[in-house]
């Protein structure tokens, strides 16, 4: 049986991407619908007697973290009734294009993940979890791309 591992955000694009890809697939798969709850990171630049520095980042409070947490949660529950399947629900903590690498190094078969199609400078700016998760990944991915959006 194959591991198929589908990265979400759960938004309604995501969720297209991750329906899109379902016939695709045939029966007998092992879904994964993971969602990566990003650390809330902080921390400022500031100018001191030996010269500019970062100075440490503050603590994220737990509130913070716990409803980022549960974001991502819903954003798995919200794909995975989508999709009307048997899914394994994922939720990690940490950076999306990282984690979802990593995961995928967990004996996936293939990596299913949706991008926007945004242009360059969208790319340059922000970068873009899709182009990392297809240079990254230690699996075949599957990136389900929408212009529409």
């Amino acid at each position: 049986m194959s591991r198929v591992l589908i990265a979400t955000d759960g938004s309604d694009f995501s969720i297209r991407a991750a329906r899109r890809a379902l016939p695709l697939l045939r029966e007998g798969h092992e879904l994964t619908v993971i969602s990566v709850a990003p650390r809330p990171v902080g921390g400022s630049l500031m100018a001191g007697p030996e010269g500019a520095g970062f100075a440490p980042a503050p603590r994220v409070s737990e509130e913070l973290e716990e409803a980022v947490e549960r974001e991502a949660q819903a954003n798995v529950d919200r794909t995975a009734e989508a999709l009307g399947v048997a899914v394994v629900k994922r939720v990690e903590r940490g950076d999306p294009r990282s984690v979802i690498c990593d995961v995928a190094g967990e004996g996936y078969d293939l990596v299913v993940i949706g991008s926007h199609g945004y242009g360059l400078l969208h790319r340059v700016m922000l970068g873009s979890v899709s182009n990392h998760v297809l240079h990254h990944a230690p699996a075949p991915v599957l990136v389900i791309r929408f212009d529409d959006d």
